[in-house]
């Protein structure tokens, strides 16, 4: 067995037990994942720690310093990671497996929901300072509303990441109402009665 079709099954398996212990993911990536490729790749460093999402309508990503990086599998959705660079690869990639969640109608739901607690907890007026921040350093190309759905995102996917180092900072910024629909968010994932 030569060294890529090992990589391709370590992938397969990561991809099977993430769709076991969260079965809310299989409303968007089906019922075997068959909707979405988990690419490991040594020679990526791009993405903000070194993990991308691709949504299947993506060809390419452009991080506007000159560096393009192409779709793994375009019509699917996507995960590129350097595995030589993320420590959790599992909480990394379901983390950014997250992101295509905003595809499920009851997940967004429950999105939005945690959006709204996170805006009254004064987290979006923190997002606004970074976002102006890194416009004036050249850094976003994205306008302000996207950069708030990824804060959103990643406060979400913290729930999911107790060995991420940022992991303590963010819950302690997290309000009681955030909490709360958190818990639903990690109950809705888990539940094995909710695939459509």
């Amino acid at each position: 067995m030569d060294l890529f079709q090992n990589i391709g099954q370590e992938q397969d398996t990561l991809k099977q037990g993430i769709l076991e212990q969260y079965s809310a993911f299989k409303n968007v990536y089906g019922l075997e994942g068959k909707n979405l490729t988990i690419k490991g790749d040594t020679a990526y460093t791009q993405g903000y720690g070194d993990i991308e999402f691709f949504n299947p309508f993506q060809g390419r990503i452009d991080y506007g310093n000159g560096n393009v990086v192409a779709h793994p599998d375009s019509g699917r959705y996507g995960v590129l990671y350097n595995p030589k660079k993320i420590k959790n690869v599992r909480e990394a990639v379901i983390g950014d497996m997250l992101h295509g969640m905003s595809d499920d109608t009851e997940f967004a739901k429950l999105k939005d929901r945690f959006a709204k607690a996170a805006e009254k907890a004064g987290l979006k007026d923190n997002a606004r300072y970074w976002y102006d921040k890194d416009i004036s350093e050249g850094r976003s190309l994205d306008g302000f509303d996207s950069y708030w759905s990824n804060n959103v995102d990643g406060r979400i996917r913290q729930l999911f990441q107790p060995d991420h180092e940022e992991h303590e900072i963010f819950m302690q910024e997290m309000s009681d109402d955030m909490k709360i629909v958190g818990e639903n968010i990690i109950k809705y994932m888990s539940s094995k009665d909710n695939n459509k």
